[in-house]
């Protein structure tokens, strides 16, 4: 027996809100599931964070019974974070409406799974959106819209009329400069360039700079073959059956390689368009690119990667309210994504519409622990 479901339950707020949080996403997410944040719940579009430096230095001797040496205190410093802010609304068809108020049980059934079909196409764009986004942040350290709100690939991003940047400094991309030296002193393309020492040497210097190691490198699609074809790797990897096994089942770089995660990332993309047409396909990671990256899960003083999820009043119900209290009765906080439905007072009869959208920001909480690499240049 088919069931009767009542607007309420086909829009209310529970029902988007559960779809909206659980929804596939579209959009290929290659990280590992560390760089996927439930992040900081705050109140509106912003937050603030306080960074302190570490140090390594060492404390004075002094004769045994004499007075301490006095040392400054450490200086604090606060940064301001402005979230990023989507919302679209997405009307439902006369159609559906008829059918979800038809008294054939048949009707009613087939109007809620177009409902939820729509609902559940609707929700991935914002799943989309926090992966592009994401993804973005790691490989350019900053974000690009136009006029519209459309997000833009990084090659148009000097032309963006918002941008969000995450403060990368200079030396910690291209050939990543250093007192004077670059790390990438050789393209990875010429099978004589001694990779393993490049990223012996980066590795070094990230100790000394942030005091935390490097364990992940996110690449682009040659990375593998400059790998295995590279001088001083090729005979290394032969010789280690593990290695070799797994880079000829995969063709990927094999982990535990430089004693690092390897993460392929050149299936990353999104759509400018919605109907997915091959020419709106927009690359996020470069080919050559590869970006060396600390544990995510690092916290505390050590926490260089983050999430802030903003927060929106929505309506818990479709009723109209007759005073402002009553109306606020019936809404309720949400914080990153959310949907509801709602009345559509335009147009001829009782209309209906989802509303859905999201308030949040990942961001890198210390700029300089991340490093992209540029391998061929």
């Amino acid at each position: 027996m088919a069931q009767n479901f009542s607007i309420e339950q086909i829009l209310g707020y529970v029902t988007l809100s559960e779809m909206i949080e659980t929804i596939a996403n579209g959009v290929p997410d290659p990280l590992p599931p560390e760089f996927t944040l439930e992040g900081e719940e705050v109140i509106g579009d912003a937050t603030r964070y306080i960074k302190a430096t570490g140090t390594r230095a060492v404390p004075h001797l002094v004769q045994y019974g004499a007075p301490p040496v006095r040392r400054a205190l450490r200086p604090l410093s606060s940064t301001d974070v402005k979230l990023l802010s989507v919302a679209e609304e997405q009307p439902i068809d006369a159609l559906t409406m008829s059918r979800l108020r038809s008294p054939n049980s048949y009707e009613r059934d087939t109007g809620y799974k177009e409902v939820l079909a729509n609902v559940e196409r609707f929700g991935t764009l914002f799943g989309n959106f926090e992966i592009a986004t994401r993804l973005l942040t790691l490989a350019n350290g900053r974000l690009g819209f136009d006029s519209s709100g459309n997000l833009l690939p990084d090659s148009s991003y000097s032309g963006a009329a918002e941008q969000v940047s995450m403060g990368i400094n200079a030396s910690n991309q291209g050939q990543l400069p250093y007192t004077g030296v670059n790390i990438a002193t050789a393209p990875w393309n010429l099978n004589a360039t001694d990779i393993p020492l490049q990223i012996r040497n980066l590795r070094k210097r990230a100790v000394q700079q942030t005091g935390v190691k490097l364990t992940h490198a996110i690449y682009g699609v040659n990375i593998p073959s400059y790998i295995t074809q590279n001088d001083f790797c090729v005979d290394y990897m032969a010789r280690n059956p593990i290695m070799q096994a797994e880079f000829l089942r995969t063709g990927e770089v094999p982990a535990g390689f430089c004693d690092l995660i390897w993460v392929p990332a050149y299936e990353a993309f999104w759509d400018t368009d919605d109907l997915g047409a091959a020419t709106s396909h927009q690359a996020i990671w470069g080919d050559d690119l590869c970006v060396f990256t600390p544990d995510p899960a690092l916290r505390g003083l050590q926490q260089w990667w983050a999430c802030a999820k903003g927060s929106t009043v929505v309506p818990t119900s479709l009723s109209i309210a007759t005073n402002a209290m009553t109306a606020l009765d019936d809404t309720v906080l949400k914080f990153g994504r959310y949907g509801y439905g709602t009345i559509n007072p335009y147009g001829p009869g009782v209309g209906l519409k989802t509303v859905m959208g999201d308030v949040f920001l990942y961001y890198l909480k210390n700029a300089d622990a991340i490093y992209q690499m540029t391998t061929v240049f």
